[in-house]
């Protein structure tokens, strides 16, 4: 997969296309059960996709997350409401050890989450290789289709190990996510009512909604 064909434009291949809504939330930052985001650019003042595709976010797409120290996907979220700019602090979280990194509020995008939910089985790496192993025909099959970068977020090419690739926020093609149970059995959670809640609370605050980071600033 490439990753330099798309810097300042995306190719987003999801838009259109039914059952596309799933997001990799590989950040591992405090807040995460709260929103989703990334810096708006490297401390070099540069923008590139991996900060820009958050932008592509809408209400209502699952995001899951992954853990680095799990070294798995152990939960999910829903996106609600729209994507805003605000200040963030970084590096996140699992960064926070390494000698000479600082932690900085940079200018970032952030979407809202709710019904954050641990799944009942995390998934690992070592099975989302096995997954991603016998999906390979597939996933190059949706790049020639769709246009490359399919912004995934898995290294490819060993049945029994991957990792995630430096970034933010992945796209996670449907064909995975049905391919892998713990994931599949999250998305047919009818219980999360989502929709009817969020116009609930517009109606009971129409002047005054949650910003998403305006919250977390406040924490």
């Amino acid at each position: 997969m490439k990753w330099g064909a798309m810097v300042n434009d995306i190719n987003a291949w999801w838009e259109g296309v039914p059952g596309e809504r799933y997001w990799l939330d590989v950040t591992g930052r405090d807040g995460r059960e709260r929103i989703l985001a990334a810096p708006r650019e490297t401390r070099r003042g540069l923008e590139a996709w991996a900060h820009r595709l958050l932008r592509h976010v809408k209400s209502g797409d699952f995001v899951f997350h992954y853990d680095p120290l799990r070294r798995a996907i152990v939960s999910f979220s829903i996106a609600h409401g729209r994507v805003e700019k605000g200040d963030l602090s970084w590096p996140p979280r699992a960064e926070l050890a390494s000698p000479g990194r600082t932690i900085e509020r940079l200018p970032s995008w952030a979407i809202r989450l709710r019904c954050f939910t641990a799944l009942d089985a995390r998934v690992p790496l070592h099975e989302i290789a096995r997954v991603q192993w016998g999906l390979f025909p597939s996933l190059r099959a949706l790049e020639d289709e769709m246009g490359d970068p399919l912004y995934y977020p898995f290294e490819m090419g060993n049945q029994q190990e991957t990792r995630t690739l430096p970034g933010y926020v992945f796209k996670l093609p449907a064909i995975l996510v049905q391919s892998c149970a713990g994931l599949a059995n999250a998305t047919m959670v009818e219980s999360l009512e989502v929709a009817p809640l969020a116009a609930h609370e517009a109606k009971q605050n129409p002047r005054n909604p949650v910003h998403p980071l305006r919250q977390t600033a406040a924490r």
